[in-house]
């Protein structure tokens, strides 16, 4: 009996703006996704050998018998997808992102109508599909510990409409911030306000942040949290303004106090925006910034430096599990969420049930006076609850 060796691939694919769409219209945009799931990507699936192996209701998983039959597929109902969607009103066109190799995590970071791979599928197809590759450096992606280094294909069809080299490139910006439901809050917003075309890199420390910014030299903007873990925030913060004076930085932070928001801005920051803003307010303060403004916090300028200034008085003590009437396992649970662990990793990490854990985040939800992960992890960090590494 013959044993086939299998050196499988995933292709992930989703609909860039699924929900604006559906808001759009519903029933145009399940319509047109069926035409093109039959037309397109069951065919090319299909014909490099691949199978659907689970629905996301805005995209889905393929595995295939190789990287290279994975990409090929990929390249094939890209094209496709984009010769049935042409005629289509921008606001209504469907296009998919697609990542080929580390399963439902690449797709994020691809343009509408885009394809990232892995390096290990880089290496695998590289001279055999018939296409380019442009090296994204190394990128921060959700649940994975280190950086993953990716690579975007490169259509060089002129015929093709989205062909990487026809699409306007859209801004590009960093985000920088060792939480990563804060960078994920981040990236939502820069998308509502710059549109799927913006490339929105991470970093969660700033020697990933230097790294990102070597190697992408046409970045504009960074948005830094001055709470890293491993240097000064404002140090950080005067050493791209001399470095790099043609990227503009923009402060993100829990600390809000006059004399570091005036610092940062004296450093040469376009903008300090809190953490603890509400969303309607991080819009405002980005569309300002965009326009060619300089936000400073409302509070910060209405509050008048005293006449003489008295002794600074001593910085505020972390708030505890009495104070915000959360048990030392809730303390845990949350520590753990500001580590961007979802609840099935901490029931791991912890040795507790699922429900347990559901039970406890509800609690912290309750305590914080909060609605969601994202915001309870915004408000920790204003009460000087940093990241406990040490957590279970």
């Amino acid at each position: 009996m013959r044993v086939e060796r299998r050196l499988s691939a995933i292709l992930a694919a989703d609909v860039a703006g699924y929900s604006r769409l559906m808001h759009n219209d519903e029933e145009a945009t399940h319509s047109k996704l069926a035409e093109l799931l039959t037309d397109a990507v069951n065919p090319a699936i299909a014909e490099h050998r691949g199978r659907i192996v689970k629905n996301t209701g805005d995209g889905f998983l393929a595995e295939f018998p190789s990287a290279v039959e994975a990409v090929r597929a990929a390249i094939q109902l890209q094209s496709c997808i984009n010769e049935l969607t042409i005629g289509d009103a921008e606001d209504r066109r469907i296009a998919f992102r697609v990542g080929v190799n580390i399963a439902a995590r690449l797709e994020g970071i691809a343009k509408p109508g885009g394809i990232c791979i892995s390096a290990s599928a880089y290496d695998q197809v590289h001279g055999k599909v018939g296409v380019e590759f442009a090296d994204l450096g190394e990128q921060i992606l959700k649940n994975i510990a280190s950086p993953v280094r990716t690579y975007a294909v490169v259509c060089n069809d002129e015929s093709d409409p989205g062909s990487s080299t026809r699409e306007t490139p859209g801004m590009k910006i960093l985000v920088v911030d060792d939480h990563v439901l804060i960078r994920e809050a981040m990236r939502g917003v820069l998308r509502e306000l710059k549109g799927e075309a913006a490339v929105i890199l991470e970093a969660s420390d700033s020697r990933q942040a230097m790294c990102q910014i070597e190697q992408n030299p046409d970045l504009e903007l960074v948005l830094l949290d001055l709470g890293l873990p491993d240097r000064d925030g404002l140090e950080m913060l005067s050493e791209l303004c001399n470095r790099y004076p043609t990227i503009s930085v923009v402060v993100l932070s829990a600390q809000q106090d006059r004399d570091t928001v005036m610092k940062a801005l004296d450093l040469g920051a376009l903008g300090f925006i809190p953490k603890s803003g509400q969303r309607e307010v991080m819009l405002s303060a980005f569309n300002l910034i965009f326009s060619g403004g300089v936000y400073i916090p409302p509070e910060i300028l209405n509050r008048r430096e005293p006449a003489t200034a008295p002794r600074a008085a001593p910085p505020p003590s972390k708030a505890g599990a009495a104070d915000l009437g959360l048990t030392e396992r809730q303390m845990e649970v949350l520590a753990l969420m500001m580590q961007g662990k979802g609840n099935k990793a901490i029931s791991r990490v912890l040795d507790l049930a699922e429900p347990t854990v559901k039970i406890h985040v509800s609690a912290i939800l309750q305590a914080l006076k909060v609605v969601n992960r994202t915001e309870a992890v915004i408000a920790a960090t204003t009460l000087g609850l940093g990241v406990r590494h040490d957590a279970r």
